[in-house]
C-alpha cells in the first residue's frame, strides 16, 4: 500500500504541473475565440468593444511633435522641409523599411555560416526486480546527456551567393526608395509652402479688392449726396462691395485649410498656429532653363526611383540564378557530440559522429522547374517596370520643362496685364468721381483689376511650383538654404492707393 501511495505521488506531481500549464495557456486566446465579444452581435450592428480592448488600445498613441522654432517668427521653406524630413510619417515608414531590408540581407547570408544547436535531457527512472521468495528490490537510475549538433553546407554550386546578391540588390533598391521618399517629401512640402503663400497672397488681393470696392461705394454715396447720382448706382456699388466681402471670407477659409495641410505634411498637429514668409521679390527666370535632352540625361542618371528599378532588376536576376542553382546537388556536413552520465552506475561516455552527405533533388513535383519559371517571370516584370519608369520620367521632365517655360512668359504677361488694369481702374475711377464716367465702366475696370491680380498671383505660384517640379523630375530637388526674409511682391505690384 505504501508503494502504491509513493507511485501515486510521483505521478500526481508532474500531472498537476502539466494541468496548470495547460490551463494558463488556454486562458487566452481560446477564451476570446469562443467569446461573442470579439464580433458584433449581428449583421448590421456596430461592435461594442470589451473593457479589455479599450484599456489596451488607450495605451497606444502617437505623440505629436511641435517645433519650437515655429513660434519665433515666420518660418522659411528650408525650416519647413527640415522639420518635415524628421517628422513626416512617410520618411519614418521608408526608414523602417530600409532597416527591415538590412535584416533580410542578414537572413539571406545565414547559409554562409554553420548552424549550431544544443540539446539535452535528464531522465529519472525507477526500476524494480523481484526475487523469490517475493523479495522486491527497487532501484532509481538518473541519466543526463547534453548534445551539440553542427551542420554546414559545404558546396551548393553558388546558390547561397546568388541568394545573398539578390538580397543585397533588394537592399540597394530600398535605399534608393528611401532617397526617393525624401525627395517626395521635399516636393510635397515645397508645393504646400508655395500653395500657402499663394493663398495668403490671394487673401491680400481680396482685401485690396474690398478697399477698391469701398472707393467705388464712397464715390457713389458722394455723387448721390450732391445730387449728380441716382440710387441705382449706389445699390450697384453696395452689391459689388458685399460681393467682395463674401469672397474675402471664403478666401480666409481657403488660407486656413492650406496652412492646416502644410502643418499635417510637416508632421505637426493641424491646430498649431504659425506663419510663413512671402513670395520672394526676385523671381526665378530663364537662367534655370537648359537643354531638354540634358535634363533628361540627368534624370535617367540620378533619379532615385529609376535607380531603385535598376537595383530591383539586378535583385530579380540574382533570384533567377538562385532558383536555377537550387536544383543542383548540395554537399552537407554534420557533426554530433554528446556526453552521457548514468549517475555513477555506469561509466560516463563521450560520443561523436561526423557525416558528409550529398543531396540531389531528383524530383519534387516540378517544384524547382516552377520556381525557375516564377523567378524568370519576376525578372521580366522588373525589366518592364524599369522601362515603364523611364517612360514616366521622360514624360515628367518634358511636361515640367514646358510648364516652367510657359510660367516665365505668363509672369511677364500677367505683370503687364496687372499694370494696365491698375492704370485703367485709376482712370475710370477718377472719371467717375469727376462726373465724366459711368459706374459700369468703373466696376468693369475693377473686375479686370481683380482678374489681373488673380492671374499674376497664380502665375507667380506656378512659376515656383513648375521650377520645383522640374528639379524633382531630374532628381535634383534638395532643401533650399536661403533663410532670408522674403519681401512681399505687393510692395511693387498689385496695390492701389487712393
Amino acid at each position: 500500500m505504501g508503494d502504491l501511495r509513493q507511485i501515486f505521488i510521483h505521478l500526481s506531481i508532474p500531472a498537476t504541473v502539466c494541468t496548470i500549464l495547460l490551463l494558463t495557456s488556454c486562458t487566452y486566446p481560446f477564451a476570446s475565440i469562443s467569446s461573442r465579444k470579439v464580433m458584433p452581435s449581428s449583421l448590421g450592428k456596430t461592435w461594442t468593444p470589451p473593457k479589455r480592448s479599450i484599456k489596451t488600445t488607450r495605451k497606444i498613441h502617437s505623440e505629436e511633435t511641435i517645433d519650437p522654432a515655429i513660434y519665433e517668427g515666420d518660418i522659411s521653406l528650408s525650416q519647413s522641409i527640415d522639420f518635415a524630413l524628421k517628422n513626416n510619417p512617410d520618411t519614418s515608414i521608408s526608414w523602417a523599411g530600409l532597416q527591415s531590408s538590412i535584416a533580410r540581407l542578414g537572413l539571406a547570408r545565414e547559409d554562409f555560416f554553420p548552424t549550431i544547436d544544443t540539446s539535452g535531457y535528464i531522465n529519472r527512472r525507477r526500476t524494480g526486480f523481484t526475487f523469490p521468495p517475493d523479495i522486491l528490490i527497487v532501484q532509481w537510475l538518473t541519466t543526463w546527456a547534453p548534445q551539440l549538433n553542427v551542420n554546414y553546407t559545404i558546396w551548393d554550386f553558388g546558390a547561397r551567393n546568388a541568394k545573398s546578391e539578390g538580397a543585397l540588390q533588394a537592399l540597394f533598391a530600398m535605399a534608393w526608395s528611401y532617397n526617393q521618399e525624401i525627395q517626395n517629401v521635399v516636393q510635397l512640402i515645397t508645393n504646400d509652402y508655395y500653395e500657402d503663400l499663394y493663398q495668403k497672397a490671394t487673401l491680400e488681393n481680396d482685401k485690396q479688392n474690398v478697399k477698391d470696392s469701398l472707393l467705388i461705394l464712397d464715390a457713389a454715396q458722394k455723387k448721390l449726396k450732391v445730387g449728380v447720382g441716382d440710387i441705382t448706382q449706389l445699390v450697384q456699388a453696395k452689391t459689388n462691395y458685399l460681393q467682395m466681402e463674401v469672397e474675402l471670407v471664403d478666401q480666409r477659409d481657403s488660407a486656413a485649410i492650406s496652412r492646416i495641410k502644410l502643418a499635417k505634411d510637416m508632421g505637426m498637429p493641424g491646430n498649431v498656429e504659425f506663419t510663413t514668409q512671402n513670395f520672394p521679390s526676385d523671381l526665378p527666370g530663364s537662367s534655370f532653363i537648359t537643354n531638354l535632352n540634358e535634363l533628361i540625361d540627368v534624370a535617367i542618371e540620378q533619379r532615385p526611383d529609376i535607380l531603385k528599378s535598376k537595383s530591383s532588376v539586378k535583385s530579380k536576376k540574382a533570384a533567377l540564378t538562385e532558383a536555377r542553382l537550387n536544383s543542383l546537388p548540395k554537399v552537407d556536413g554534420s557533426l554530433e557530440l554528446d556526453y552521457s552520465n548514468y549517475n555513477n552506475y555506469y561509466k560516463s561516455t563521450v560520443n561523436y559522429k561526423g557525416q558528409f552527405s550529398i543531396n540531389f533533388p531528383f524530383f519534387a513535383g516540378f517544384h524547382y522547374r516552377n520556381k525557375i519559371r516564377e523567378a524568370k517571370a519576376k525578372y521580366n516584370q522588373a525589366i518592364a517596370e524599369l522601362k515603364k519608369q523611364q517612360d514616366i520620367i521622360l514624360q515628367q521632365v518634358t511636361v515640367y520643362f514646358t510648364n516652367y517655360q510657359n510660367a516665365i512668359d505668363r509672369v511677364e504677361l500677367s505683370a503687364s496685364f496687372l499694370d494696365s488694369a491698375l492704370e485703367e481702374f485709376d482712370v475710370t475711377l477718377s472719371n467717375y468721381r469727376a462726373g465724366t464716367g459711368d459706374i459700369i465702366d468703373v466696376m468693369q475696370a475693377q473686375t479686370s483689376l481683380t482678374d489681373a491680380r488673380t492671374k499674376y498671383t497664380v502665375s507667380v505660384k506656378d512659376l515656383f511650383v513648375s521650377l520645383t517640379n522640374l528639379a524633382y523630375s531630374t532628381g535634383s530637388l534638395v532643401a533650399p538654404t536661403d533663410n532670408s526674409q522674403w519681401d512681399s511682391i505687393y510692395q511693387f505690384r498689385g496695390s492701389y492707393e487712393n
